[in-house]
């Protein structure tokens, strides 16, 4: 039997495989009849050996298949490529699972030839993934935040209608129309899931706002700015239970394996015409709605940055997710739909609990100094303002204001850099602490960026300025309880 696969020669001049055309209209339907063909021997619906020699010729195809993606310019195209990649050593790795004597693909090979197939294989997948398994437990957000139709027979009826096209969209209506989006107040109950140390309530007598801890910049942001997030994308989500699902339609061992897993959860409808299994609306829903990949983030950093990127990549190029990566990226697993960290014992922990307790285990002190520097902003916010409303404009009230807000910024950062004296830093950290704003003005100690030709502060304002730097310490700790 002859693949296509080994019919291209990937070590040849690569310009014209990257052609869009030839990609679509010969690569990929040439990998996917592939498939096919693996799938019918998988099942025992065809009888066609492949020989010691084409295993060998199979496996430095697949590695030559397999860097060639890493250079298509089109992401989609190789997300597309490395998905069909990831299909094809699938099937081997299965069947390498199986004893000699009930093999399909490698039935009269020797073991030399399997073994370094099966390598290959290995060492592809640590590079690209292999087709993900359902987790052994997701957790929904809670009942008392569905919906109405949710909580009727809306999930009998997901449950038994497959969603042969899942896509994203709009709040659910109905479950016949593949749109795939939130079963309830997904915003309520992350709210009540917040702990104290990530929210913060200030209430006015203008209006009650309440700020929430982003994680990614340890800043608080009033709710209206953050949005209800997938930690790791819906898009993602879906692409990984639908590759999933086709890994299930071509090895037959494999399907009866997630059926076992899934018990009576309703996860999959089967075609019993074609026998073709499909993902429920069901499915789609419980893992778009999983509570163990929501959380809070800022709206601007979800649109623009984040998108659908994947989360291990997104969290590279953030402050907080480099330094959680340093130290747990090795321990990541992605064998599940959702990405998580197999903990000692054995238990399971979703990629978003795991970096929301590291970060509050390891960064407790900052988040509880910027949350008591935002609560003394929002109240010296709302003061200027009442007293703006009282007195009107006053410039002398202006001027004063920001010769204060800049000598206690000064005064904080010499605080800082002399605590930083005392400690261990290594170079970068030294050279922060060295080009801090000096806390000494030539022209006037205590003006920062108040303009040249402003006047002077008068004597009653020179006697604000002593008092308040006679009371800082106090203040300063005031602030931080």
């Amino acid at each position: 039997m002859t693949l296509h696969l080994i019919s291209f020669d990937f070590t040849m001049t690569r310009k014209h495989y990257k052609n869009s055309k030839f990609m679509d209209e010969i690569l990929f339907p040439s990998i996917t009849a592939d498939l096919m063909t693996l799938s019918k021997i998988v099942k025992a619906e065809l009888l066609q050996p492949i020989t010691n020699e084409q295993l060998v010729t199979i496996s430095e195809a697949l590695e030559d298949l397999t860097n060639f993606s890493t250079t298509i310019e089109t992401k989609i195209r190789t997300k597309e490529l490395q998905r069909l990649i990831r299909l094809y050593i699938f099937l081997f790795t299965q069947d390498g699972k199986r004893t000699s004597e009930s093999q399909k693909i490698f039935q009269g090979n020797s073991t030399e030839a399997i073994e370094t197939l099966l390598k290959k294989c290995v060492s592809i997948s640590k590079a690209i993934g292999i087709p993900p398994l359902l987790n052994y437990h997701v957790e929904l957000v809670d009942a008392q935040f569905f919906s109405d139709r949710t909580k009727t027979n809306l999930k009998e009826i997901w449950q038994k209608t497959p969603c042969e096209t899942p896509m994203r969209g709009e709040p659910i209506v109905t479950g016949v129309n593949h749109k795939i989006g939130f079963a309830g107040r997904v915003r309520e109950e992350l709210r009540a899931n917040v702990e104290e140390v990530y929210t913060l309530s200030e209430q006015t007598a203008r209006k009650n706002l309440t700020y929430y801890l982003n994680l990614t910049d340890l800043e608080f942001y009033p709710d209206g700015l953050l949005a209800a997030d997938h930690m790791q994308s819906s898009c993602d989500l879906i692409d990984r239970l639908q590759e999933m699902i086709i890994a299930m339609n071509h090895d037959p061992g494999f399907a009866a394996e997630m059926l076992a897993f899934e018990g009576d959860r309703g996860y999959f409808c089967t075609d019993k015409s074609t026998n073709i299994i499909y993902g429920s609306y069901w499915l789609y829903i419980v893992y778009h709605n999983s509570i163990e990949n929501l959380w809070f983030l800022l709206a601007s950093e979800n649109s623009g940055e984040k998108g659908s990127k994947d989360p291990i990549q997104w969290l590279k190029n953030t402050d907080m997710g480099c330094k959680y990566l340093i130290e747990n990226e090795a321990h990541i697993n992605k064998d599940g739909v959702l990405y998580g960290i197999k903990e000692e014992g054995g238990t399971f922990t979703s990629l978003k609990d795991s970096f929301i307790k590291w970060t509050l285990n390891s960064h407790n002190t900052i988040i509880k100094i910027f949350k008591a520097m935002t609560k003394n902003d929002h109240s010296l916010r709302e003061a200027v303002i009442s007293f703006n409303d009282l007195a009107g404009q006053n410039a002398d009230f202006g001027i004063e204001m920001r010769i204060l807000i800049n000598y206690f910024s000064e005064l904080l950062r010499g605080f800082i850099a002399s605590k930083a004296i005392n400690h261990q830093f290594d170079a970068q950290n030294n050279a922060i602490f060295t080009n801090m704003p000096p806390t000494n003005r030539e022209s006037n100690p205590r003006l920062s960026d108040v303009e040249a030709d402003e006047v002077e502060p008068s004597q009653d304002r020179q006697s604000v300025l002593s008092n308040e730097t006679a009371n800082s310490t106090q203040l300063i700790a005031k602030g931080v309880e």
